[in-house]
């Protein structure tokens, strides 16, 4: 979708309609402010964001499934998930080597996520926290 891409002076790369996150769709991309997924898609591909460098990624509330090395080697400051249910996951690389200062969920469901066990070096915060 974006591979390789370099978008340092957009301040938001926003989608709309019906998105399917492609592998690959963003790996290697950087993006200086936000990538926001929109309402409907439903997984994030394999290698989706594998070393993307984004400031502030957001999934909607219809994600419900990461593949693996989804967010590999990537380096983001805000990845807000939507979804009151943490996503499924493929196996155990979905995170592995990712650089994620901030995890923001919806309030009432920072437990759930943290029972999840999505990774076992992830924190998360309620998303009321987020402030952009």
């Amino acid at each position: 979708m974006f591979r390789g891409g370099s978008f340092e002076s957009l301040k938001e790369l926003g989608m709309f309609g019906a998105v399917e996150l492609s592998k690959e769709a963003f790996k290697n991309t950087t993006v200086k402010e936000s990538i926001v997924i929109p309402e409907g898609c439903t997984d994030v591909a394999t290698g989706a964001f594998d070393n993307a460098t984004v400031r502030t990624i957001e999934l909607p509330s219809t994600v419900s499934f990461l593949s693996g090395t989804c967010f590999h080697e990537a380096r983001i400051d805000n990845l807000i998930f939507h979804g009151t249910q943490p996503p499924r996951i493929f196996g155990y690389w979905e995170f592995f080597g990712a650089k994620i200062k901030h995890i923001y969920v919806p309030d009432k469901s920072v437990d759930s996520y943290r029972s999840a066990n999505l990774s076992p070096w992830l924190e998360y915060e309620p998303l009321s926290k987020y402030h952009s």
